[in-house]
């Protein structure tokens, strides 16, 4: 997962924060399966898990806790 999110030159989300080094937008963030999909359906095609949000340390975490409960 790692060596595809590096491929796509990693993921820039809302806040637009994230470049590369030639200050585009990485475009790893279209391979998300949970990201900001809270209470939609997991993204794994095998998987039933509804996706829940949780706040750590004032940050957002999306999982499945069907696949990482």
């Amino acid at each position: 997962m790692l060596e595809e999110a590096i491929r796509y030159e990693g993921s820039t989300l809302g806040d637009g924060t994230y470049r590369n080094a030639l200050n585009q937008d990485g475009s790893y963030q279209s391979c998300h399966r949970v990201y900001a999909r809270t209470g939609e359906r997991c993204g794994r095609k095998r998987c039933r898990g509804v996706v829940e949000r949780v706040v750590l340390g004032q940050r957002a975490t999306f999982f499945c806790p069907e696949c990482q409960g």
